[in-house]
């Protein structure tokens, strides 16, 4: 288990436990690897047998020419199963790409279609080369579907955070980045999910007009845009929250959201939905439809409290947002959102912000949320607190 209590001297390091923009990278860039090798792959398999039937027609000069060819493409077809089973072994950011990219399905293709078969015509020296070379080759593609099969049964990548000096544990499935960002813990998550509480916080001094630092989830409707990993959603049930709904747009990252919901046995406070901010927040309804097992958010639901993590990582988003919260948070005067996150681009926040102070009827503070030598980033974070205006 996962203590990140600050004022606990025996808490874990966190380094490591979270996801950051390096590793984001590191599955962009094994996406495009794998994609490379197993086009090349794919690319040998579709031509071995169109060569085999050209071959049975050429001169023996030609034939001569075609092998010289072929052998520079064996070596490109062997180096390129070589390179992806060496690292799908060694990496799992491999491993998950070579899943998302059907690397199983590209790999028994191309062994089902090595044959051992050579022409007949071929002298029996080059009979057997060829035998040999076949040999080696379904060796390698068996090793690379091995590979992959060990990756595929490997533990699932479950973790439990105690949160609240011990008072909350929350037990969250990591999947895939390639799956979508949120398919990882990152550090805004769990900050954000340590200013909830059972019990109202104090505000910070009388002059601040905001409800300070603690948000209350005790017995109120909670709605996690961009919920993840569901560490924020999950503590807020956790909490004492009456509802919860966690709500993303990517399929995987739903389906272990829900997953979640029954290891944390929240299943009579908590509920999974598909959400698409575009839509959401569109004046005119675009028509878009949740995944296969999901339901999408309901249209007129609106909720207490709203939170979110990180969810700032396109332009198009600070445009979005602010559409989507002020269509679900409730007409209350005690409703109220907070988005906290890196700060990884203050130009961006900044339109967030204007964005927000378009609505006649919201007002959008922005407070830096104190460092922390566990959960620190360069840009530092903030948090942005979103209530209704009272006239």
């Amino acid at each position: 288990m996962r203590s990140f209590d600050e004022d606990d001297e025996d808490s874990d390091d966190s380094e490591g436990e979270f996801a950051d923009e390096g590793d984001w990278y590191a599955s962009l860039i094994a996406g495009e690897r794998v994609g490379e090798w197993l086009d090349v792959i794919e690319e040998e398999t579709k031509q071995q047998r169109s060569n085999d039937d050209e071959e049975k027609e050429e001169e023996e000069e030609g034939r001569r020419n075609r092998r010289r060819t072929k052998n520079d493409d064996d070596k490109r077809f062997r180096s390129a199963i070589e390179q992806l089973t060496k690292h799908v072994e060694e990496d799992e950011v491999y491993g998950e790409e070579a899943e998302v990219a059907e690397a199983e399905r590209i790999l028994s293709e191309a062994l089902a279609k090595v044959s051992l078969t050579t022409n007949i015509d071929d002298d029996e020296e080059e009979i057997e080369k060829e035998t040999s070379n076949s040999s080696s080759v379904q060796k390698l593609l068996r090793q690379s579907l091995e590979a992959i099969e060990t990756h595929r049964k490997r533990k699932k990548n479950v973790k439990t955070y105690a949160m609240k000096n011990g008072r909350v544990e929350v037990s969250i499935l990591e999947t895939k980045l390639s799956n979508g960002v949120g398919g990882k813990l990152w550090k805004a998550a769990l900050l954000l999910a340590e200013q909830l509480d059972d019990k109202e916080g104090e505000p910070k001094d009388d002059d601040d007009d905001d409800d300070g630092v603690i948000i209350d989830v005790k017995d109120k409707t909670v709605l996690e845009l961009g919920a993840g990993v569901g560490l924020v959603g999950f503590a807020a049930a956790k909490l004492g929250a009456k509802e919860i709904v966690l709500s993303d747009f990517e399929a995987p990252l739903l389906e272990a959201l829900a997953e979640s919901v029954e290891r944390n046995g929240s299943e009579k406070t908590t509920k999974v939905r598909w959400l698409d901010w575009r839509a959401d927040g569109a004046s005119n309804t675009e028509k878009t439809e949740p995944p296969d097992a999901f339901l999408a958010l309901e249209k007129e639901d609106t909720y207490d409290i709203i939170l979110g993590s990180d969810c700032l990582y396109e332009s198009h988003h600070a445009t979005l947002l602010p559409k989507v919260i002020n269509k679900r948070l409730s007409s209350s005067p005690n409703a109220r959102c907070r988005l906290l996150g890196a700060v990884r681009n203050r130009e961006m926040l900044d339109q967030l912000i204007e964005n927000f102070r378009k609505f006649e009827n919201l007002r959008a503070t922005e407070t830096s949320v104190a460092k922390s030598e566990r959960l620190n980033y360069d840009g530092g974070y903030v948090r942005v607190d979103i209530k209704r205006k009272s006239f």
